[in-house]
């Protein structure tokens, strides 16, 4: 690997080579220095490889590299010549310091001042990582990382990519300074806002044409989604979303948005601008979220919200019952006491634990002849699954099981094991109620163990043996709703 560049003092202080190198050069001869640097965030290497392999937009700022002298055979006396002489504008052709050979062309400018100016032009072979010794990443190291990617086109590797190599001593003279110079670049820069940069590429339609956010994985259709939102939302500053988000809007509609485009919601998505009576379903879903006074949102709880807004925005979509849980969660838990928590991790916390939430829910029930117990049953049934649907459980019932060639008895053998919770009609007191409760109290936990029981001409109270388990007494159908419900989210949310 050749390295030119321009040979310089930073300041009068530290040595550089400042220059351009092929992407995969570098990468490969050059290796992280974990004792400063961070690790990569999930799926950050991932987005720097989708941004190199488009080729759209390739833009890098110079990546920061260190050269320990002494690694590559430099001596004490030939260091000392590299930093103080080299620069004297006589050049040199080809000289050798240790493992590394050096080619100076040195250039002189009068100034306008009347001074004295030299411009030297440098050339150093032998940086090639041999013997295990590469240069150091001081700023750059997630750049560099994501071009030793296997996924990505080696064409990109042959760009060119700006770099400056910072010379150091030693060991001793690295370690000493190297880390510093990784905080002054990353710490004492302000960065520019997130909610300034969206803003550019969503009110700029001539820079970032629709065509443009769609195509490039940089961007996405969500951006597409959140310019239309933003500029009704612009348009209307009444709105109490954008009075209570004014000063991040941008931020929480792209951040929402992405959220919603991750999790694969395809009907959301489905075409490529939202309509005006998708925009108004939007501020609607919003204004609930907004008017929710369990949770008080306003601009400094802009994480939350974007969290909040997805899973009303998924409920919507597949009713899968998250909303309420999560609000459940993250108020039980108090995350608003953790800073700088992104949208997204807090969402992939939750779903991990929405994962290990119950998800099927056996119903043990006796099925009447006569016809009015026959309605009753089929009441108390629906109650049932409005229950289940609610809370996104898959309701387990004999008489809409479908076995094919098994037989009942092996169903229930097999789904009562398989479930997170078992319920119970007790009314009548059938045999076979009694033998799937029994087989419930062996298998599942008591605590997710519920009955309710309905009086009737033939049986007017739960069997004695049962009534020391949690049982509830109804009078129609309509009481499982304000009875038994209470209990599974109970259940639910302990869990949580």
């Amino acid at each position: 690997m050749v390295l030119r560049g321009i040979l310089e003092k930073s300041f009068g202080s530290f040595l550089c080579l400042r220059g351009f190198c092929p992407l995969g050069e570098l990468a490969k001869n050059s290796k992280p220095d974990m004792n400063y640097q961070r690790p990569a965030i999930d799926g950050h290497i991932d987005e720097l490889v989708s941004f190199l392999n488009d080729r759209q937009n390739l833009f890098f700022p110079e990546v920061i590299l260190g050269a320990s002298l002494a690694q590559f055979g430099v001596s004490e006396k030939e260091y000392e010549w590299l930093y103080a002489d080299a620069l004297n504008g006589e050049g040199i052709s080809k000289k050798k310091l240790g493992k590394i050979i050096v080619s100076i062309f040195a250039k002189k400018f009068n100034t306008d001042t009347g001074g004295k100016l030299v411009h030297n032009t440098a050339s150093f072979y032998g940086f090639d990582g041999h013997d295990g010794v590469k240069l150091h990443r001081i700023d750059g190291n997630h750049r560099l990382e994501a071009a030793l990617a296997s996924n990505v086109d080696s064409a990109v590797l042959e760009r060119q990519i700006p770099f400056c190599l910072v010379f150091f001593r030693d060991d001793k003279h690295y370690k000493e300074n190297a880390a510093t110079i990784f905080r002054n670049i990353n710490f004492k820069v302000r960065p520019i806002l997130e909610e300034y940069n969206l803003k550019i590429v969503l009110k700029d339609e001539e820079t970032f044409p629709n065509t443009m956010l769609e195509s490039n994985s940089a961007y996405g259709r969500h951006f597409v989604w959140a310019r239309k939102l933003y500029f009704y939302l612009d348009n209307n500053p009444t709105i109490h979303l954008m009075a209570v988000f004014q000063n991040c809007i941008c931020t929480f509609l792209v951040k929402t948005l992405e959220l919603v485009k991750n999790a694969n919601l395809v009907t959301v998505f489905s075409h490529e601008e939202p309509s005006d009576s998708e925009l108004e379903d939007f501020i609607k879903l919003m204004d609930a979220i907004l008017g929710d006074t369990s949770i008080k949102l306003n601009a400094d709880k802009l994480t939350l919200a974007e969290a909040l807004a997805f899973y009303k925005i998924k409920e919507t979509a597949i009713a899968s019952g998250e909303y309420e849980r999560f609000c459940t969660w993250f108020q039980k838990n108090d995350f608003s006491k953790i800073k700088n928590i992104k949208a997204k991790e807090l969402v992939a916390i939750f779903d991990e634990v929405n994962k290990k939430l119950p998800k099927q829910l056996f119903l043990a029930r006796w099925y009447p002849e006569e016809d009015k117990e026959k309605r009753k049953a089929a009441a108390r049934y629906s109650a049932m699954e409005r229950v289940a649907k609610k809370y996104n459980l898959k309701l387990i019932d004999m008489e809409h099981a479908s076995g094919g060639t098994f037989s009942i008895r092996d169903m229930i053998d097999k789904a009562i094991p398989e479930s997170d919770l078992f319920v119970a009609d007790l009314t009548g007191a059938r045999p076979n109620v009694m033998l799937e409760v029994g087989m419930a109290l062996h298998h599942i936990k008591n605590n997710r163990v519920l009955f309710y029981f309905q009086p009737t001409n033939e049986v007017s109270s739960v069997p004695f043996d049962l009534t020391g388990f949690r049982h509830e007494i109804i009078v129609d159908s309509e009481e499982i709703i304000s009875k038994v419900e209470p209990h599974i989210k109970t259940i639910l949310d302990s869990l949580l």
